[in-house]
């Protein structure tokens, strides 16, 4: 079974000369965008970890165009995405789900976390977000990476609220695939409804036990008018994946 979080795992993290709190290992999230991984990055820079969110363009580099030519190829997209990895200590969101196998190999002390959601709610979620009840939309290039071992996936079509049933497939078959594949004392899984998911973390990472696990309204919510733009701007030119610039 993955850790159940005793402590079991010692300290990782040590303090530098500007009070920003490093580690010596790095940590990935292999959940699924809409399971909270906003939240967790929140969460690791509130321990002072040097947390990235999502890395679409950091450094004037734009990751998702830089990855779109070698998305069927995992370990070419974890080759152009290692300055990314090697400028931060912990990683969320998208791509980094789809590329549990690769990372396993590349950093044999990475520390990785899973937040599991019901499958259910998880979709009207995604759908909400992607705001399928008003149009379809394009896979990004992180998100066909991210879904590409789970379902059938196309650069060139519009996903829609009829694909429901290979989504809710997709995240169900990932969390499995992920217990199977990491080694129990490099996992945590915890489910997003868990009120302890603070202090397991906390305690798997060797982290202050008195940092709450911050509670963030939806994307959409915070940034309404934002996400619609960007909602009909790539059903009308595609994303990153399907060319769109």
């Amino acid at each position: 079974m993955p850790n159940s979080c005793g402590a079991t795992l010692a300290p990782r993290q040590v303090e530098s000369s500007n009070g920003q709190m490093n580690v010596s290992s790095k940590i990935f999230s292999l959940s699924f965008h809409k399971s909270g991984t906003t939240s967790l990055h929140n969460y690791l820079r509130l321990q002072g970890i040097n947390s990235l969110h999502y890395p679409k363009k950091i450094g004037g580099v734009n990751y998702a165009h830089k990855i779109a030519p070698v998305v069927d190829d995992p370990q070419s997209v974890l080759s152009r995405l290692m300055p990314v990895i090697e400028a931060y200590d912990a990683h969320c969101d998208a791509p980094w789900g789809g590329l549990a196998p690769e990372l396993l190999a590349a950093f044999p002390a990475a520390n990785f976390v899973l937040i599991t959601r019901d499958p259910q709610q998880w979709w009207e979620s995604l759908a909400k977000h992607w705001r399928l009840d008003l149009c379809g939309r394009y896979l990004s290039a992180f998100e066909y990476v991210q879904y590409r071992r789970y379902m059938e996936v196309d650069r060139s079509r519009v996903y829609t609220r009829a694909d429901r049933a290979s989504f809710i497939s997709a995240i169900e078959r990932h969390s499995a695939e992920v217990v199977r594949i990491v080694p129990a004392d490099r996992l945590l899984v915890c489910d997003l409804s868990d009120t302890n998911k603070a202090q397991r973390l906390a305690k798997f990472l060797g982290l202050r036990e008195d940092v709450e696990f911050p509670h963030l309204p939806p994307t959409s919510a915070r940034k309404p008018l934002k996400r619609l733009y960007r909602t009909f701007r790539r059903r009308l030119f595609g994303s990153d994946l399907s060319g769109a610039r």
